[in-house]
């Protein structure tokens, strides 16, 4: 730590103590009122209004269901509150404080809802002023634009990711905090279809990850390659990287990392035409997510396995497990996702000969798309499939390629359909 730093937190230690007591007593009064209540209580009590409280506020808040809710009154009071001149620098330790606070929230909810998730983010940018670290600051912009990438807003992921990158200045000592900052833009380009783009930075982030002796890192960026493989259509080496891998991940302990290995291998299983090694791994992943409580992962093996039914011949019961993963879609606002699920279907319809069933499904995402206002151009390939089904003119081949050019728009938003 930097000499500079050391003197900081000393500082900051010093102050910390010289109010605890009653500082401690005022913000348990206030925890004692509903959330709706503290502006008003707080506006009726100015002795409550210091730094002071703050603190005590946000020492509280990991044990408390309002944790957002007091990470959001510390973040809007720590510049208005008066204070000693001596007590500035609390000022910025407070805030840093605060966005942290928001960061372990959007952890913990990022994987059951993206939506609330971005909420926490845009607030926490909205603070991530020139006061607080560097590192912390790209670190809120890098999470900024996780949520976005989740919620399929390519652009503005990759905007938010810029904005992460140009905050942290040249240097090795910023070497770290760059490497996980840009292994984030790593998921949003393959997520998006730029893969030759994703490698080189992959490789980056694997040199950092080594150097530093990140084993975590080393594994993530393991997990990264294999979904590049896949997505390049290298399926069995795919597979073969995320078996050699399982080990590493359960000796780590971190079951979402394990369930993830699982998920990947399983969908890249399927593609290989590997459907026993699919099964397994799609069932494990649907448990072990199931079981850590995040659903939307949940979703997806589960999609897996719908389509790995539909592949042993078991249609009716893949349709009818993709439809669950659709409305768990839907619950979150994945529309584009619930969209490309709701293509599987189409095709199997079409496969089993139930045109008219095709096409009425068809015309329902096409209803979708237009309500959550997506790419026009997605919305002009949708409504050709509906038209080509009811010509009786389309084929399974015609649902995959509908397919491929929606996805194909996250790279390119402007791309034109050709039939």
């Amino acid at each position: 730590m930097r000499e500079e730093d050391v003197a900081r937190v000393r500082a900051f230690g010093e102050w910390l103590a010289s109010g605890c007591e009653n500082a401690n007593r005022l913000a348990a009064q206030i925890l004692e009122r509903p959330t709706a209540e503290w502006d008003a209580w707080l506006a009726a009590h100015p002795e409550a209004a210091t730094l002071h409280t703050l603190q005590a506020l946000l020492d509280a808040a990991p044990g408390d269901v309002r944790a957002l809710a007091i990470a959001r009154l510390v973040l809007r009071y720590a510049g208005e509150v008066a204070a000693p001149p001596d007590a500035e620098l609390v000022r910025p330790f407070l805030r840093e404080q605060a966005l942290r606070e928001l960061g372990r929230q959007f952890h913990a909810c990022v994987q059951q809802n993206p939506m609330e998730a971005l909420a926490i983010t845009e607030l926490a940018v909205s603070a991530a002023d020139a006061s607080v670290s560097a590192p912390l600051a790209a670190y809120t912009w890098r999470d900024h634009a996780i949520a976005l990438r989740l919620l399929a807003r390519y652009e503005e992921s990759f905007a938010a990711h810029d904005r992460a990158e140009r905050i942290l200045p040249p240097g090795e000592r910023h070497d770290p905090a760059r490497a996980n900052v840009l292994f984030a833009r790593v998921a949003t380009l393959q997520e998006a279809g730029r893969l030759d783009e994703a490698m080189p930075l992959l490789r980056q982030c694997r040199r950092v990850f080594e150097q530093q002796g990140d084993r975590r890192g080393q594994l993530f960026a393991d997990i990264s390659e294999a979904v590049l493989l896949h997505r390049k259509g290298r399926y069995r080496e795919a597979c073969e990287i995320g078996r050699s891998i399982l080990p590493a991940a359960e000796e780590l302990g971190d079951p979402s990392t394990v369930a993830t290995i699982h998920n990947n291998i399983g969908h890249a299983a399927i593609e290989a035409g590997e459907l026993a090694l699919a099964k397994s791994h799609l069932s494990e992943a649907a448990r072990l997510f199931t079981q850590i409580g995040e659903p939307l992962q949940a979703a997806r093996a589960e999609m897996g396995r719908g389509r790995l039914l539909i592949r042993e011949g078991r249609i009716e019961q893949g349709i009818e497990r993709l439809h669950r993963v659709r409305e768990e879609f839907l619950r979150h606002n994945l529309v584009e996702e619930a969209g490309l699920c709701g293509l599987d279907i189409v095709e199997a319809q079409l496969a089993r000969g139930a045109a008219v069933e095709a096409e009425a499904f068809a015309r329902q995402i096409v209803r979708e798309f237009t309500a959550a206002r997506l790419n026009a151009r997605a919305i002009t390939a949708l409504g050709y499939l509906s038209e080509a089904i009811t010509a009786r003119k389309a084929s399974e081949a015609t649902v995959r390629d509908v397919g491929r050019f929606i996805r194909a728009l996250r790279a390119n938003p402007e791309l034109e359909f050709v039939a």
